[in-house]
């Protein structure tokens, strides 16, 4: 990323347990300004792509359009701290989930993923990768 346009997003303190269009319109501090998690991420996807496959459309490189929005991907997951998702609760301090542009098409595989990397992996092992993937955030 660039400080004009950084390639994530922290996620707001107020919007850790949101997702679709709560998460989207939370505000945050932009280079310019108050602005929304959604804007951030779009210039952050239509500058540097989406962090899975690197498209610089929302809808996924195959896609016949471009219009729409990229979709704030949580890192670490949402799964690992949102008691509502299931979730554990794993401990975030401010800072320690960032929000990273994904195509809708990598978003929408990404469910599956998650859950097939989870199986044959104890609690645990998922709770310690969640904290590692914050104190990276975190630059600890």
């Amino acid at each position: 990323g660039t400080d004009d346009v950084p390639g994530w997003v922290e996620c707001p303190d107020n919007a850790l347990n949101a997702s679709g269009n709560r998460l989207a319109n939370a505000e945050v501090d932009g280079p310019n300004g108050p602005t929304t998690v959604r804007d951030m991420i779009d210039r952050a996807g239509a500058t540097h792509g989406c962090h899975t496959c690197g498209t610089k459309n929302p809808n996924g490189p195959d896609a016949d359009s471009s219009e729409g929005h990229f979709v704030p991907d949580h890192i670490p997951p949402a799964t690992l701290h949102t008691p509502r998702r299931g979730g554990n609760g794993i401990d975030v301090p401010s800072g320690g989930v960032r929000l990273y542009p994904q195509c809708r098409r990598c978003s929408s595989s990404q469910g599956g993923h998650l859950g097939a990397t989870s199986r044959g992996t104890t609690h645990q092992e998922r709770m310690d990768r969640g904290q590692r993937e914050i104190d990276q955030n975190l630059g600890l």
